[in-house]
């Protein structure tokens, strides 16, 4: 009964988890025309100044090609982090199906694979995939707080890393029971 329940609250988890992602992920889809059109507006008024300081800088930076770079960073997160799941699912025997669209099958999905080792391959590369999604984020925030200029990417992109942030918690809720790595 305490196995029954201990894999109900996995589901939950895994589920609120996907779903916060993926508002995130539509966040970012949204505000990307917002982006765009302040780029375009940004580099309209620094052509504008005479100023020698911000000719050198127009020289070296121009937004219309830092933010993509940054969505860039945003969106190869988040496709890692959706490859990696579904490389995982794949693996626990669950079909190409479930494993794709998993929010949708939430009650038929095996978490735990039989092979401890499986397992163990799985923890470690949900934490290597983290890891370079947090870095990818952090270098996109990056380029953002280098702009100042617009507080509406920062939001979006503070809320997708605390997302990769709390995407840690149920691997840890479900990793810290040594018998399923061990």
């Amino acid at each position: 009964m305490k196995q029954k329940n201990e894999l109900n609250l996995n589901k939950k988890l895994f589920l609120s988890f996907e779903i916060l992602l993926n508002i995130v992920f539509v966040l970012s889809l949204l505000f990307i025309f917002v982006y765009i059109i302040w780029c375009n507006d940004y580099n309209n008024k620094i052509s504008l100044i005479n100023e020698p300081e911000i000719k050198k800088v127009k020289k070296y930076i121009n937004w219309k090609y830092n933010y993509p770079i940054s969505f860039a960073l945003v969106y190869l997160s988040y496709f890692m982090i959706q490859i990696t799941k579904f490389a995982i699912l794949y693996k626990n025997r669950n079909g190409w199906l479930r494993s794709l669209f998993s929010m949708f099958f939430i009650n038929k999905i095996q978490f735990i694979n039989e092979n401890k080792k499986t397992n163990k391959i799985n923890f470690i590369s949900s934490f290597i995939i983290l890891n370079i999604a947090l870095v990818s984020i952090i270098i996109s925030i990056a380029f953002n707080i280098f702009a100042d200029a617009l507080k509406f990417s920062l939001i979006v992109l503070f809320i997708y890393l605390i997302t990769i942030f709390l995407i840690y918690i149920p691997l840890i809720i479900y990793f810290k029971n040594k018998k399923y790595i061990n």
